[in-house]
């Protein structure tokens, strides 16, 4: 698989791209000491307990189509060295919307079959639909597309529901800020309006929520480092923090009634799917150039940019992406059981 290389030194010295060999895995999420991440983690175990009779409320998958990587050498308080920025964009082509829905609805397909095969008695949606607090959620068009969500900042992501389905979002989705650019105020938001039919009907509600991410990077350096670089790699994975919940009535400050289980850990494959090629226009490479040298000469802050194209092979793209929201499922309701 080719690996993109961009790097930029504080000193007159002009970096450019290189292709290399081997590949580049997602990183490993650790916690605030440092520790490895387990693969999955669980917020409030309790809501799961005894929970057999559910019905899927919300599930969704996003496909990030653009990514923005950037890595600063230098500039820091006790460095001598001016700040040397690289910055890299990569967008996704040769997937198209169809390809997404169809992967969308496989996993959701999925995900019914892994909550069956768990012993979870799964209720047709119309128990969740006819009740006239769904009715009001807010729901978006499917497909819509955000940036910097948060589970994918310095992205851009296209999410779709499954075909015939609403594409909600539960606060904090798509802002880590309280209530930040949730679907809906008060009880037209998504969250809400479940959480008053599973008081109601005395319903368990599931959702779903995974991102799918198509390349990797790594980046170098520091305060006290004079040459910064970040390199790209095509890669296929389900990112951390994509999660399931479950709704069994109103939240609170003592309440058990909702509990999430997400990723610890990325779920990838280092198969190849697509291959990646420069596409930095020439004014962006200009711009680089003369930020360089002048921060050079004049010992001040320079950037270099680059821009990238992964091109995907739309069949090889679906294979792997539905083999690892496969995985994705099989972890977390696997969770789900444990804990049931």
């Amino acid at each position: 698989m080719k690996k993109i290389y961009l790097a930029l030194a504080g000193a007159l010295i002009v970096g450019g791209c290189a292709a290399g060999g081997g590949s580049i895995a997602p990183a490993k999420q650790t916690g605030a000491f440092g520790q490895e991440k387990d693969s999955v983690s669980v917020t409030t175990a309790e809501a799961f307990k005894g929970k057999k009779d559910v019905v899927i409320g919300s599930f969704k998958v996003g496909f990030i189509e653009y990514k923005r990587a950037s890595e600063t050498a230098g500039g820091g308080m006790f460095s001598d060295n001016a700040a040397a920025t690289t910055k890299v964009k990569a967008n996704l082509l040769g997937v198209p919307k169809s390809t997404m829905q169809a992967i969308t609805d496989a996993a959701y397909k999925d995900f019914v079959a892994q909550l069956e095969a768990n012993g979870y008695n799964v209720l047709d949606r119309s128990r969740l639909t006819s009740m006239d607090a769904y009715k009001k959620a807010t729901s978006a068009a499917s497909p819509t597309q955000y940036d910097d969500i948060t589970l994918a900042m310095k992205s851009d992501v296209l999410y779709f529901a499954p075909t015939g389905q609403e594409l909600f979002f539960m606060v904090g989705e798509k802002s880590s800020a309280f209530g930040g650019l949730s679907s809906g105020i008060g009880f037209s938001n998504p969250g809400m309006a479940f959480q008053v039919v599973a008081d109601t009907d005395k319903l368990a509600i599931v959702t779903a929520n995974y991102v799918v991410n198509f390349v990797n990077t790594e980046g170098y350096g520091g305060a006290h480092r004079s040459i910064s670089s970040v390199s790209l790699d095509p890669g296929l994975s389900i990112v951390p923090g994509s999660s399931v919940g479950i709704i069994g009535g109103y939240d609170g400050t003592f309440s058990k009634n909702i509990g999430s289980i997400a990723l610890g850990q990325p779920v990838y494959t280092m198969d190849e799917f697509g291959a990646i090629e420069e596409t930095t226009s020439a004014a962006e490479s200009a711009a680089g150039t003369f930020s360089m040298v002048v921060g050079g000469l004049a010992g001040i802050s320079s950037t270099n940019s680059g821009t990238f194209a992964v091109t995907a092979d739309p069949t090889a793209y679906a294979s792997l992406t539905e083999g690892l929201l496969k995985d994705a499922n099989k972890q977390l309701v696997s969770a789900m059981a444990a804990n049931r």
